[in-house]
């Protein structure tokens, strides 16, 4: 709901987000917004991830000096769009507590929207024994939820329309 909130509250004509516990590169929005800009833009902007066991309160810079493992970032935090791309898919899905991100990324990519993934890590999402993934581990069967809607979908069905309006 705080994405959500934080999309209707702003008024800029694209929009990133930023986890709480999630660190930007420093140029990552100098990188993404060049790329976003170009003679061929995508839809939507992502790049790769560094994830790692990493102190809150650590700089990027010192992320990136210990142990991790580099990941194509299918996260917000990576994400960079046009407000108008983000409502043609929807809101967040707000009666998930673990799935919100896959589910709004599994509809972007029905919309056949042009999706580019740059190679540069533009994002540090550190692990820990506080983030949602762990906390919330009860929750996992929502990814089944989003799935069967999907099918749904696909079969022509309808599938269960969330309260804001997401599918």
């Amino acid at each position: 709901s705080a994405r959500n909130a934080g999309v209707r509250a702003s008024s800029g004509r694209y929009l990133a987000f930023l986890d709480q516990d999630d660190l930007w590169i420093s140029d990552k929005l100098a990188t993404q917004m060049a790329a976003l800009l170009s003679d061929d833009a995508p839809d939507l902007l992502l790049g790769h991830v560094w994830q790692g066991a990493v102190a809150v309160g650590s700089s990027a810079a010192e992320a990136l000096q210990l142990d991790g493992r580099r990941l194509a970032g299918y996260l917000p935090s990576t994400l960079v769009t046009a407000r108008e791309t983000f409502w043609q898919v929807g809101p967040f899905a707000e009666e998930f507590t673990l799935t919100e991100s896959f589910d709004w990324f599994v509809r972007a990519r029905e919309k056949r929207l042009k999706q580019l993934m740059l190679d540069e890590i533009v994002a540090i999402r550190r692990l820990h024994h506080a983030n949602k993934g762990i906390k919330q581990r009860h929750a996992r069967a929502e990814y089944s939820r989003v799935l069967k809607a999907v099918l749904d979908r696909r079969r022509g069905g309808t599938a269960p329309m969330s309260p804001n309006g997401a599918g």
